[in-house]
């Protein structure tokens, strides 16, 4: 064993009713590296990462740390043994203070009374350790994503942490903000020798920041690339994390502005605006149109569309299909043929403690029920057809959703709001920490909706995404729209422009 390796798993496997999911994961973590794991949903990775902070127990296998083996059977093992996981979605309670967060648990008591004192001042110095200028005494719920992360590795850093996992942890996040976790980790690394193990399926971003990276493929450990010692090659990672060659990544959806200028307007919007978040917004969409969104983190497109289905107060004109209207919910969008699949889908698209079949017809309990009874004949129909029709990887629709990978989930979630049959479906961050292969299948999934007729609306902060799959592409900055493109390569570089607030191509 090399001398700076810090942890080595040996024959991890795990199931979960009798479907095997991790089979004998050979892994290694040297001291004060970065060690990226990458692989499809469902290839295994945030499993072996959970059984190594403590969220799972292994059915078989060894843990050793420092060359000695260790039992980790809950979170308390993992951190008593130096190993901390910070979540894709944060492990933070927003109602309490940063300091309380920090320390939750574990606060310094005086005379067995609370040291209220010496938390906050303890909470300030592992702030100022990683260099951020974040009030201890600040409400968690007024901070924005990038500074909840921060607490997080102050909360790890607290606990003498020597090895942190993250899960996607800069899927929420603005390149600016990309750029200031990254320093953050080398400053970590290099300071503290603090190893790091990510996940991740930003491919631009592994080649940044990993020292070396682990591929998994339907619960196997595929192979392990040194980068310090051999070349990146990021077709053949690809190739290694899907098992084939799957060339581009995109299905190209092609409907020129000739094609579509004698097409149906389904969406008209007119001088929208919502204080504090966007102003002036207008924008039309034809029938089977894709429209992509671009912005930073906080431009305003998320509260844009959903003002569009009566989520966010807003002023202005919405018209869809020629009528101005006032919507006050998702249901009144439903009811008028939108679709909408929401960013946080765990939040506000799926129950992910029901299963598969519930969650399926969540938006067709009206038409699947009487006298408030579901027809759970017909539920189990709609259910097996969506499973069927979009390709979703499950045992069966009485699986719990929260067994299912992200893009599984995703593709429910789809599903949830296809089974309405809309005619506009309104799309946030529809890839949102999805792999490479579950991307192309929900790509193929919108190019099936446009050459049907129907108009999509994509939020995306990928722009090879959205220069992927658009037809026009309209961008925002700062909450206001500062161009509208047709999605042709002339026009990529004014729409990185637009982006970033450099030109206003509306003024």
């Amino acid at each position: 064993m090399e001398k700076n390796v810090i942890l080595t798993t040996n024959q991890i496997t795990k199931s979960f009713f009798g479907n095997i999911v991790l089979e004998n994961i050979d892994f290694d973590l040297r001291a004060g590296e970065i060690h990226t794991i990458l692989g499809e949903n469902g290839a295994g990775k945030s499993t072996f990462l959970k059984i190594l902070s403590g969220v799972y127990a292994k059915d078989c296998g060894q843990i050793k740390l420092q060359g000695k083996p260790v039992e980790i059977t809950n979170i308390l093992d993992a951190q008593k043994h130096g190993i901390s996981m910070i979540f894709q979605e944060l492990n933070v309670l927003n109602n309490l203070k940063v300091y309380e967060n920090i320390f939750l648990g574990r606060e310094f008591k005086k005379f067995g009374l609370l040291d209220e004192k010496k938390t906050i001042l303890e909470a300030r110095k592992l702030l100022d350790r990683l260099r951020v200028s974040i009030d201890p005494l600040e409400s968690v719920e007024n901070l924005k994503i990038s500074d909840k992360q921060m607490v997080e590795i102050a909360k790890s850093l607290s606990c003498d942490a020597k090895i942190i996992i993250m899960d996607e942890p800069t899927s929420s996040l603005s390149e600016r903000e990309i750029e200031t976790l990254f320093a953050l980790v080398k400053q970590l690394k290099e300071e503290s020798n603090i190893s790091f193990i990510f996940i991740s399926h930003r491919l631009k971003e592994v080649q940044e920041i990993s020292d070396r990276i682990t591929i998994f493929r339907d619960g196997k450990k595929i192979s392990t690339i040194d980068l310090i010692e051999e070349p990146y090659d990021e077709k053949e990672i690809v190739k290694q994390m899907v098992g084939r060659d799957i060339g581009s990544y995109y299905v190209i959806h092609k409907n020129v502005e000739n094609e579509s200028i004698d097409k149906e307007e389904l969406i008209r919007v007119s001088n929208l605006c919502s204080e504090g978040e966007f102003n002036n917004v207008n924008l039309s969409i034809r029938e089977g149109e894709i429209l992509g969104i671009a912005g930073l983190v906080g431009a305003g497109r998320s509260e844009l569309v959903s003002s569009l289905v009566g989520l966010h107060p807003y002023s202005g004109d919405i018209q869809y299909f020629g009528e101005s209207c006032k919507l006050h919910s998702p249901y009144d969008a439903m009811k008028l043929g939108i679709g909408y699949v929401p960013e946080d889908r765990k939040e506000l698209g799926l129950i992910v403690n029901m299963n598969v079949r519930e969650n399926s017809t969540l938006s067709l309990l009206r038409q699947i029920s009487h006298l408030q009874v579901i027809n759970k004949q017909k539920e189990t129909k709609i259910a097996n057809d969506s499973i069927a029709k979009f390709g979703v990887k499950t045992q069966g629709s009485e699986v719990k959703l929260k067994y299912l990978s992200g893009g599984n989930q995703q593709k429910i979630a789809l599903a949830r709001s296809l089974n309405t049959e809309p005619r506009i479906v309104l799309l946030d961050e529809p890839t949102r920490g999805v792999d490479v292969n579950a991307k192309r299948e929900i790509y193929m999934i919108i190019s099936k909706l446009v050459e049907n007729g129907i108009s999509v609306v994509m939020v995306s902060s990928e722009l090879p995404e959205i220069f992927g799959i658009s037809d026009r592409i309209l961008v925002m900055f700062e909450g206001e729209v500062t161009g509208k493109f047709q999605n042709l390569p002339e026009n990529h570089e004014k729409v990185m422009n637009a982006l970033l607030g450099v030109i206003n191509y509306e003024k």
